[in-house]
């Protein structure tokens, strides 16, 4: 169930760290001017993006937005920006104003606790479990298809052993 929940300083925090910690095990990092760009460091990832750095409160340019995404061009990685407008809103003009297709996405947040849904068992899992179904599953959500292959898991085990993944299905 997605319920409103207040946006609070302490919240929106909470998710820039997390945003910014997220991509780090499987990303290489740059800092370009006002951003992090966050670039796949292996072939068997999904790429990444580029987003304010953590802790940046300034304003965002539409030079700083051209500059991180030449550089994204010279990597040949796709130019993405994300970011929580809350956090940085001179970032949409900036982008727009660089020409960057901008899609607006609410932000939602899951209300705790969850309530149980019949017939519907969804837990942590361990690293020994068979995890191909689940990355399956995050890689077609990434492609925007409906249609689930198993993938391979070659390095999610090692990182939830080392507290730097959890997965739940």
């Amino acid at each position: 169930m997605l319920t409103r929940v207040t946006r609070t300083d302490s919240l929106l925090a909470t998710l820039e760290t997390y945003y910014d910690t997220a991509p780090r095990a499987n990303a290489t990092v740059e800092e370009v001017g006002p951003f992090t760009l966050f670039v796949k460091a292996r072939q068997a990832t999904w790429d990444y993006y580029a987003r304010p750095r953590l802790g940046h409160d300034g304003e965002v340019t539409r030079a700083d937005v051209d500059a991180v995404r030449a550089r994204q061009r010279e990597l040949g990685v796709p130019e993405n920006l994300e970011w929580v407008h809350e956090t940085t809103p001179s970032l949409l003009a900036a982008a727009r104003a660089s020409g960057l297709p901008v899609e607006e996405c609410p932000l939602l947040v899951l209300a705790e606790p969850v309530p149980p849904v019949p017939g519907v068992d969804v837990r942590v899992l361990g690293p020994d479990a068979d995890l191909g179904a689940v990355v399956g599953a995050i890689g077609a959500g990434f492609e925007g298809t409906d249609e689930v292959r198993p993938a391979a898991t070659t390095r999610q085990p090692a990182m939830m052993r080392a507290g730097l993944l959890a997965m739940a299905a």
